[in-house]
């Protein structure tokens, strides 16, 4: 394991230089500050699907921003109080849809009207929403790539392993800046497919990957399920970058916390990811030891980072936990 590590930290370095993000979410407080980048759910609290690994518990955080008007209102709220941007998500219908078509031109207003950047999880999409999202002004399109057919049935409760490429063709194909997530470990903490998930990253044509982790939540089906070991993340973090030196690598917010963040933040920041979220204070401590040129962010680690959302004046020392 160390020599992977070793060997994906080198082709990072030699390939995308030594800069490393780290960034807070607007749902994150972290060394006293918060994000500036809120989500607001276009569902409220309501999922069709109820994922064992969710449940809908995630979008219990979130702004509820349940009709077109509300979501404009609170846009228009957070963009007053400072925010960068927003993350627009929400609970899937029994198909793994989102109703995008009820707020597409909410979704354009705020572009035409704010200053926010606008990211979206996408969800299972055609060719004609993704179109309309494009339309929109969308600035970054999330959407969770499964790569294991028994994954998707057992956990997602959906078939049809095809519709996955086909979302993340369509996504491609209408010119949105598509940031394509891994859940690592979904089923139940075992890694079933992840291989494969990144395969259909690269064959798509996408320049990023984020790596996110499975975290056993509370009230969940999979509430007992331990999350994937540490090595096992970081050695798919590693062979990616050996396989696709090119891809831009962020480890997202969503992973275990404690000794666990501690363990895996560090590793991967040794292995040469180029983003990482909620960053463990031990992996700050450790980057300018390997040579990492810090920045820091107030946003998704996914969204594109021009030089207005980069925090330059003082940077965090990440002395205490985050949420």
């Amino acid at each position: 394991m160390e020599d992977l590590i070793r060997q994906a930290g080198d082709i990072s370095r030699a390939r995308h230089g030594d800069a490393v993000g780290f960034h807070v979410p607007g749902m994150f407080f972290y060394d006293g500050r918060q994000g500036r980048f809120p989500a607001l759910s276009v569902t409220g609290a309501q999922c069709d699907l109820n994922c064992g690994h969710c449940a809908g518990r995630l979008l219990g955080p979130m702004i509820d921003a349940s009709d077109p008007e509300t979501l404009v209102k609170r846009a228009e709220a957070v963009a007053r109080n400072g925010a960068q941007g927003i993350l627009i998500s929400g609970g899937c219908d029994s198909s793994g849809r989102l109703p995008w078509e009820r707020f597409v031109k909410a979704v354009a207003w705020i572009k035409d009207r704010t200053n926010l950047t606008v990211a979206v999880h996408a969800g299972f999409v055609q060719k004609t929403q993704a179109e309309a999202l494009k339309r929109a002004g969308v600035d970054t399109a999330m959407f969770d790539v499964i790569g294991d057919e028994a994954t998707l049935r057992e956990i997602y409760g959906l078939e049809g392993a095809t519709r996955v490429a086909d979302s993340l063709s369509a996504l491609v194909a209408a010119g949105l800046r598509v940031a394509p997530h891994v859940v690592v470990g979904l089923h139940a903490g075992r890694l079933r497919g992840e291989e494969h998930a990144v395969e259909m990253i690269a064959a798509a044509g996408c320049s990023a990957v984020v790596f996110v982790v499975f975290m056993p939540l509370p009230n969940t089906p999979l509430a007992d399920a331990p999350p994937p070991p540490v090595e096992e993340v970081v050695g798919l973090i590693a062979r990616t970058r050996i396989r696709y030196p090119d891809l831009v690598q962020h480890l997202g917010c969503a992973k275990p916390r404690g000794a666990y963040r501690r363990r895996l933040d560090r590793a991967a920041l040794r292995a040469g990811v180029n983003h990482l979220a909620i960053p463990a204070p031990e992996a700050v401590d450790l980057a300018p030891n390997l040579g990492r040129e810090v920045f820091w962010t107030e946003t998704c680690c996914a969204v594109d980072h021009h030089g207005a959302m980069t925090i330059k004046d003082e940077p965090w020392t990440a002395r205490t936990t985050c949420a």
